[in-house]
């Protein structure tokens, strides 16, 4: 009964901490791959807008319990795709992000990796510097007013202690139940948590020992294939090096983009975009072990 005098006003954050897995796993996947392209996120209470310089790429958001992605993509260029978005350019504030991608299941997550590389791969390098897992773990109403990302306020005429309602600062991303890693190739590896500095998700480097550390790939993109080589040729990681497209320091091979390709080629690498491996096929290439 004691709960029914009160309103509570969720921030995205709080939103997080109590939705789905899918969603939860989405969140650490889209902040990897935007932060991999150089974009910023920008944390504000009820979502977060992505951008590089002036320029809008995306906003991150809930519609209801489900976190969703508005992409500055087309949706027209993706009707009767199996990425089955809304088409949201009606409303003011998304004209330059209207295609809606709200995450339903697994599989959803899973087409994250085609829609950014959709947006991105021909404007800007990836360098996946981080590698996101944080956790988020369920936490109470009660948890969540003590630490600011729920606002708790009095419903009209009911009669409240004002220490009930005592405003907490909101500060973005402080929580101390992150775990998110930094790449590296040795055993010991770094985990980035939040610092309290400006709206910006920043980090501060703490040593962590992990039982497995992260990949580090070298990226190369569709377009950047199909202009250094020719019909038939082999690629591979060592193959590029030579050539001087990727760096030399790198120990695995993604491969990344959505169009550019018209050349048969014999491609071996450690991953691919599910966009970029269907190109190649589609021109008659093969995907080596």
């Amino acid at each position: 009964m004691e709960k029914n005098k009160f309103n509570y006003n969720y921030s995205f954050e709080a939103r997080l901490h109590q939705t789905d897995d899918n969603s939860k796993e989405a969140f650490n996947e889209i902040r990897t791959l935007f932060e991999g392209y150089g974009l910023k996120l920008s944390p504000s209470w009820k979502k977060i807008r992505v951008s590089k310089g002036r320029e809008l790429f995306a906003f991150i958001v809930f519609r209801g319990k489900k976190l969703a992605i508005c992409f500055a993509l087309d949706p027209k260029d993706l009707e009767n795709t199996k990425y089955k978005g809304k088409d949201i350019s009606d409303k003011k504030l998304y004209q330059k992000t209207p295609f809606e991608f709200k995450i339903t299941s697994a599989r959803k997550v899973s087409y994250l990796e085609d829609l950014v590389d959709m947006m991105l791969v021909e404007r800007f390098d990836y360098n996946e510097k981080k590698v996101y897992n944080d956790k988020f773990r369920y936490l109470t109403e009660d948890t969540m007013v003590e630490r600011g990302l729920i606002k708790k306020t009095a419903k009209k005429g009911a009669t409240v202690d004002p220490e009930e309602i005592k405003e907490v600062e909101y500060v973005p991303f402080q929580d101390d139940l992150a775990d998110s890693v930094e790449e590296d190739n040795e055993k010991e590896v770094k985990e980035l948590k939040p610092v309290k500095k400006d709206n910006s998700l920043k980090f501060r480097s703490v040593k962590v020992n992990l039982r497995k550390s992260r990949k580090s790939f070298a990226v190369v993109n569709i377009s950047d294939l199909n202009n250094n080589f020719n019909n038939g040729d082999f690629v591979d990681l060592e193959v590029l090096k030579l050539k001087g497209l990727v760096d030399v320091h790198k120990a695995y091979l993604k491969v990344l983009g959505n169009y550019g390709l018209n050349k048969r080629l014999r491609v071996k690498a450690d991953k691919y975009s599910r966009y970029a491996k269907s190109v190649i096929l589609l021109n008659q290439g093969e995907i080596l072990d």
